[in-house]
């Protein structure tokens, strides 16, 4: 997935900039894994999408209205109890994961000003949106429930702590300084390529900017870690810190990668260098670059649906007249006194 902990620290940054001190103004549920807040700020509406849907997890400003149903669903009304007419004083990244929290000013039944979060965990299948008490870290509801039967490791659901997804140990990349870089690379991975162990040691790093880091480097991303030679390795760090000077910097480039027939192939948020031969489609924030990503997605899906469905229809329709058709061959095959016996053992039973 290319919306890694790097691209959501773009997002992060358009929503802060776009949203902080905002109102909540609708809240609606479109579809049971989808959540669209309409903020207003400084005079301009905006619509915020989040969603946990396994194929497509992501948090973003939107531009694209989907139909609601008649009745909101109990997270939806939930979320209206508690935000509507909140305002937005804090929107982070946690651990630079692919985690989101915004914090709202609300006020309770007293009229008292508390602090309740909305926190989006952007992780494939046990994606997740939750509402949680911002003081005590108590979750008040989420849009998917985690019982112990499920998991034993992390439950989520009303009335339980708030505690991030397992870090296995990664080190944040914002934090990591030359020292700790190499002496990273110094703990037994000889037997580990590089492609490999840049995402699976640091925070955030996805298989694409892993791949990045290695043609920033000019080395081949299948070179296994005990190979690296000392310049080879000040490669890697001079590649490392210069994608993370630009993440510091907020210096962005959203990019869709096109093939030759113009289909998408991925997106990123960093000019890549080792996508250099696909065409690019340049967009200037990561909410007009998601929409159009994912409504292209959408659109090939429900293509690739209806065709499967029209393929099995047709094999279905194929298979059946075939019976019939070796059905009447038989007949016609059939001796004459066969079928004459057959006959009139039909009329013997209908007697």
């Amino acid at each position: 997935m290319s919306l890694d902990g790097i691209f959501l620290s773009s997002i992060k940054n358009d929503l802060y900039n776009k949203l902080l001190r905002g109102r909540v103004d609708k809240i609606y549920q479109p579809d049971k894994n989808e959540i669209v807040i309409g903020i207003r700020n400084t005079g301009k509406n905006y619509r915020l999408l989040m969603t946990a849907a396994s194929n497509s997890p992501r948090i973003h400003l939107t531009g694209i209205t989907n139909k609601n149903p008649m009745e909101p669903p109990m997270f939806c009304m939930v979320l209206r109890k508690h935000l509507t007419g909140a305002h937005i004083v804090d929107i982070k990244q946690i651990n630079f994961d692919r985690i989101l929290e915004i914090t709202f000013e609300c006020k309770d039944e007293l009229d008292t000003t508390v602090y309740k979060s909305l926190i989006i965990e952007i992780m494939g299948k046990h994606s997740n949106i939750i509402l949680i008490n911002s003081q005590t870290k108590t979750i008040i509801n989420s849009i998917k429930r985690v019982t112990e039967n499920m998991s034993s490791v992390r439950q989520v659901y009303p009335g339980a702590k708030y505690v991030i997804p397992p870090e296995h140990n990664k080190l944040n990349p914002l934090k990591t300084t030359d020292k700790i870089f190499y002496d990273a690379l110094k703990k037994p991975n000889e037997g580990k390529l590089i492609y490999n162990y840049f995402y699976k040691t640091f925070t955030g790093l996805s298989p694409f900017i892993s791949k990045e880091i290695c043609c920033l480097a000019d080395l081949n991303e299948s070179t296994y870690i005990g190979e690296l030679k000392v310049e080879q390795r000040e490669k890697l760090w001079d590649a490392f810190k210069h994608i993370f000077d630009k993440v510091k910097a907020n210096d962005y480039l959203f990019n869709i990668y096109l093939d030759e027939n113009l289909q998408q192939q991925d997106f990123y948020c960093i000019d890549a260098l080792h996508m250099g031969y696909f065409e690019k489609k340049h967009y200037d924030n990561p909410g007009i670059l998601l929409d159009d990503y994912y409504n292209e997605l959408d659109n090939k899906n429900k293509i690739n649906q209806r065709t499967a469905n029209l393929i099995k229809n047709i094999n279905t329709k194929i298979q059946r007249d075939s019976k019939k058709m070796k059905s009447e061959e038989m007949n016609f095959l059939m001796p004459k006194t066969e079928k004459s016996i057959r006959y009139m053992g039909i009329l013997l039973l209908q007697i």
